[in-house]
Order: C-alpha cells, then structure tokens, then sequence
C-alpha cells in the first residue's frame, strides 16, 4: 500500500529520453505554503496567530486564521452587532499590503469615519480561494456571526478554472458538481498536502527523527526518504484508516461538517469524471455563487458579488464572452453583482476619474485600488 494513492497528480522526469519516474507534485505553492495550512474540508485555510512578511508586507492573522483582529461575534461573544464580511482570494485576503490597506480594513476605516457604531468587517479571505471554498467557509464558520452583509470577491483572472478542479496552487480541494438534486459535494476530505508546518505527519517526523530529511547512499543507489512514496503516503492520507483497511466516512467523522451538510445534503467523497462533466464552467460558478447569495440571505444578510476583471498578462484569464456569460447567469439567478470591468453596478462618483471603467490594473492591491 505504500505505493498506492487514491488520485495521483504526478508530473514525469525524463531522463536521456526514458521517462524513468513519476514525482508527485501535490505540495502547496507561494504563499500558501506559510500562512496556510491543511483544513479537512476547505482543503487548507490560514494558520493561526501569526505574525509574519509575504511579499514585503505586514501579515498577521488572528486566532481562527483570519486577517486581521479576533472578531467580536460567534458562540460566546455576546455581541449584537452584524458584521459585514469580505470574502475571495487574495484581492480579499490582501496579497502584498499590509494589514492596514486590505480591503476590509480600508472599509472599516470609511464605515468608521461616517458612524461612531460601525460594523465589524471581517477579512475571510484566503489566498488562493475559489468561490467554492469562500462559500464553504462560510457555511462553517460565518453564518456564526449573522452577518448584514456578505461581499464576493471573484477574480476572474482564475477563479473560473479554480472552480472545476479538485488541485489548485499544489494542495487537494474540495469540488462542487451538478446533480439533479442539486449542488454536490466531492473531495472531502481533499488528501494532504505535502509541507505545511501544521497537521502533517511529515513535519511531525522530521522534527523528531532529522535525520529522515538526509539521503542515504547504499553502493551507486541513492535514496532519498524526505521524497519517498511511504512519506508520500503518510502526509497525504490519514493513515490509520488506510492500515485499518476502511474507508474514510468523509464529512460525517469531519469537524463541523454536520455545518456543510445541512446546506448541501448530495455528497460524495471521491469525483467521478461522469460528475465533474456535467455543466460547463461558468454554470457551476453561477450556481455556486447563487447558494452562497440564497443561504446568506436566509441569515438575513444582503450578498453582492464583485467581478475583478483580469490583468491583461494574466494567462488562462476568462475571455470578454465570458465575462458577459458569467454576468447574463448571474443576472438570470438574481444575484446582485458590481463588474469593475467597466462600472457596471459602481455610483458614478467611484468611478477613477477620466477612465470609462472603475478597474485599474495597476493598482490591485493597493489601499487605493
């Protein structure tokens, strides 16, 4: 069993022309791979209470994970106060700002110099997000706080692909599909990747045995244990199911899944290709992004989605016909939406002066932008 894997993501090393082997390449990538750690439902999720850099900028992250300071709402808070919550990926997480030019933060900074009882606004984003983790995010830890208002981020640079795989940026995710009853599930739990600092058996067993991370030589053949497939097995799986010989009962032995499965009842761990074919790409954003606005709405919160066209160098980016399905889908479901690709949705005295469309590309993360 050391040599099997439930789904295998390998890219293959040639050498002098023989494909010799196959490595895996399940590992989380940029910044991922340091403010983010494995979630057995959301395929990973920030690390919490750290304080650190990522591309020269400040980043601290609270207790449950999140950007920003520990929100005053969920179980034992005792505040009556709605927040407003910014969900997405790294436009809402805040890639290359400091804490204090985020989104969230630039909007608690405006909401507060209007009102002296603003709402909380709360950064639920993570790098990386498709719109199907923010909404499973959601699901498990925002409805907690009875939000006034949910805001998501969908960049269209990537979030459209993201959400029809089951791998994005190296580490397992999970996946919504079609179904004639629905919204399903599958991917959960996603299997592990490899190197986050957290929740790995990896990590535990190399700060205990460090000489796991050398490479043995015996005669000509070398060995390297950090990249061996019985270390591959044990941080992608949790292993002591597969040595019992069963299977995985997925989200009913998940933390909190009881949470995802009231909302999206049709579930099934493992994706068959049959399912992940079943509508095409921007259906499936649509319908996600739809639950998301139905279930907010039944917590008594408004919902609006904002489409953050791509840059232009951005490669896979979606194309302008695109862009209109996405929105004539969105409009078709009801779902309230601003396109900063060209204002549509933005009060006229937002738009940046002396451009047609509120979207400039060269400011995307700034506190201006």
């Amino acid at each position: 069993f050391f040599f099997s894997s439930r789904r295998r993501h390998t890219r293959y090393i040639s050498v002098t022309g023989v494909q010799t082997c196959a490595l895996p390449i399940s590992m989380p990538v940029g910044e991922r791979l340091t403010v983010a750690t494995y979630h057995p439902i959301l395929g990973y999720d920030g690390v919490p209470n750290l304080e650190g850099a990522v591309a020269g900028a400040k980043v601290t992250q609270n207790s449950r994970g999140n950007r920003g300071p520990d929100p005053a709402c969920g179980p034992g808070s005792g505040s009556a106060q709605k927040p407003i919550i910014v969900s997405g990926d790294s436009f809402a997480w805040g890639y290359g700002v400091s804490d204090d030019s985020t989104v969230s933060a630039a909007l608690a900074r405006q909401l507060k110099a209007g009102s002296a009882e603003a709402p909380e606004v709360l950064n639920f984003g993570v790098s990386g997000y498709g719109p199907d983790q923010s909404f499973l995010k959601y699901l498990l830890y925002g409805r907690e706080c009875r939000p006034k208002l949910v805001v998501l981020l969908i960049f269209l640079g990537n979030d459209v692909g993201e959400a029809q795989s089951t791998l994005a940026w190296g580490a397992e995710k999970p996946r919504f599909f079609e179904s004639s009853d629905g919204l399903c599930l599958t991917n959960v739990p996603p299997p592990r990747a490899r190197g986050w600092p957290l929740g790995d058996v990896r990590s535990l067993l190399f700060r205990r045995f460090p000489w796991m991370q050398r490479r043995l030589a015996i005669g000509r053949l070398k060995i390297g244990l950090p990249y061996s497939q019985i270390l591959e097995f044990l941080s992608r799986r949790e292993f002591l199911f597969a040595l019992g010989g069963g299977r995985s009962s997925g989200l009913e032995r998940v933390k909190d899944g009881d949470k995802v499965r009231a909302v999206v009842p049709c579930y099934e761990e493992a994706p068959t290709r049959r399912d992940l074919k079943q509508v095409g790409p921007f259906i499936l954003v649509a319908d996600i992004v739809a639950r998301f606005a139905q279930v907010a709405k039944a917590d008594g919160a408004e919902f609006r989605a904002v489409l953050i066209p791509a840059e232009q160098e951005q490669k896979g980016s979606v194309s302008e016909p695109g862009r209109l399905r996405l929105r004539q889908l969105l409009e078709e479901r009801k779902v309230k939406f601003t396109d900063l690709t060209d204002s549509q949705g933005v009060p006229a005295d937002l738009v940046v002066a002396g451009r047609p469309e509120a979207w400039r590309p060269d400011l995307p993360f700034s506190a201006q932008g």
